[in-house]
């Protein structure tokens, strides 16, 4: 009788995952173009379908070896932050009966996303060699990612987004989004406002069809790439190329969220002040000044940096507003949130609300009060005291090295839920929840199974 590696089988479905989250918006607009069938909705629950059977097996397996709680304490918060979420959807029907049932089921997703992924992350408890192909995948996606976002931005919108795609079509009749004219209802020329900069220039959208996502995905990778850790070859080259292409998402947090992430490793690394110059911290130092003395020499970008540094720039400006209503309708939920749908990003995409829409901690707290945000803040740093626990108790200098990186790529994540809602969607940093769950699953006595190299 042929035995089933049920560790496998979800291993190959968070990969499909991995893979799916980046291209989702781009392949669903390709069949769109063709095919405008209201049956590709469907297709948007794909991820979170995967995600759910590789959840299922996972238990299933858990059950048959009989290992019902592993004793770290994040698994445990996360049962406790998912039955919270769980009860606010009653709370929605009660204080807030009017909001769609789509738009309630789709914030409490985003709010149990990071959940469910640290958990599919976790319960997988990979081999070395399995989370090193996943950091491979990881970086090669970046790569292309960027490399569709040199070609492009230089493509009319009307030849490729709205030509050889549909991606107006798709947004506004399968994702449901707002399509009105100007700015404030987010579209320019058919595609989204954030496509261009407020100077007027293309922001890199790449693969995931998202300048703010593609900033945020990238975060996780060029820190990984940067780091010790041999992982590919020409890494160097990889570093350059994805740095550049942070940099023409034009996505500010991301870029200081990376360098709070490179310059943390390194710093603690205490390599940042040897005589000998490390080289991969040299090579995204001076590709991002490059690039940046690149683009000051264009006068509309220079008057940009300025008017933004002096928060006189129409965005800056608007951030900051959007900020201070943001604390004042949280006021009210102190205590006890106001239930799903009223806040965050699909709110905002689907009913126009804007209540605490510019921080991503401020969101969940006005859906689901300060308990629960206390909760979710729990639960991530007890995921952060956990990878700096592990890296404690291993000698070995490749796994020391692996979760110093994803110790302040944790950090630096936490930085830009800040200004923006980006820590609950697939997209921009689903397969960092995912490598989460893996590190502290992860066996600190694998390291003979793969030959693996400290630069």
């Amino acid at each position: 009788m042929m035995r089933v590696n049920l560790q496998k089988i979800s291993y190959s479905l968070i990969i499909a995952c991995i893979i799916w989250f980046p291209y989702q918006d781009l392949c669903l607009s390709f069949v769109y173009r063709h095919f405008p069938s209201p049956l590709l909705k469907i297709g948007l629950v794909g991820k979170e379908l995967c995600i759910l059977a590789a959840l299922i097996i996972l238990w299933v397996r858990k059950a048959l070896h009989g290992r019902h709680f592993s004793g770290q304490h994040a698994e445990l918060v996360s049962y406790v932050l998912v039955t919270f979420c769980i009860l606010y959807v009653f709370v929605t029907q009660l204080l807030a009966a009017d909001v769609p049932f789509f738009t309630v089921a789709t914030s409490f997703r985003s709010s149990i996303l990071p959940i469910m992924l640290f958990l599919a992350g976790f319960w997988l408890s990979p081999t070395l060699p399995q989370v090193q192909f996943i950091l491979k995948t990881i970086i090669l996606i970046s790569v292309v990612n960027v490399l569709i976002g040199f070609f492009e931005t230089i493509v009319p919108v009307s030849v490729f987004w709205n030509g050889t795609l549909d991606l107006y079509g798709y947004l506004s009749n399968i994702k449901g989004l707002q399509t009105g004219t100007g700015r404030e209802g987010g579209f320019i020329n058919l595609v989204p406002g954030n496509f261009w900069a407020f100077v007027g220039l293309r922001r890199m959208a790449g693969g995931i069809a998202s300048p703010l996502a593609l900033g945020y995905y990238l975060v996780l990778p060029i820190v990984i790439a940067a780091s010790q850790l041999k992982i590919l070859k020409n890494q160097n080259i990889i570093i350059l190329l994805v740095v550049i292409g942070l940099l023409l998402t034009q996505t500010r947090a991301a870029v200081i969220a990376t360098l709070i992430g490179i310059f943390g490793y390194y710093l603690t690394r205490k390599s940042l002040f040897r005589l000998k110059i490390n080289k991969r911290w040299l090579l995204v130092l001076v590709s991002c000044v490059s690039v940046i003395l690149i683009l000051t020499s264009i006068p509309i970008v220079r008057d940009f940096l300025i008017s933004t540094v002096t928060a006189k720039e129409s965005s800056a400006a608007g951030h900051s507003e959007a900020w201070e209503q943001s604390l004042q309708s949280v006021r009210e939920t102190l205590v006890v949130g106001k239930g799903f749908g009223l806040a965050g990003g699909w709110a905002a995409t689907q009913t126009g609300s804007s209540a605490a829409g510019e921080c991503a901690y401020l969101s969940l707290m006005y859906q689901v009060g300060g308990l629960g945000l206390v909760i979710f803040l729990s639960w991530w740093l007890m995921i952060v005291m956990g990878i700096l626990r592990k890296r404690k108790r291993t000698a070995n200098k490749y796994l020391r090295e692996l979760y110093l990186s994803v110790l302040f790529i944790n950090i630096a994540y936490m930085f830009t839920g800040l200004f923006s809602d980006q820590l609950f969607t697939f997209t921009s940093i689903g397969h960092f929840w995912l490598l989460d769950g893996m590190l502290l699953s992860l066996d600190n006595t694998t390291m003979h199974q793969v030959g693996l190299q400290i630069l």
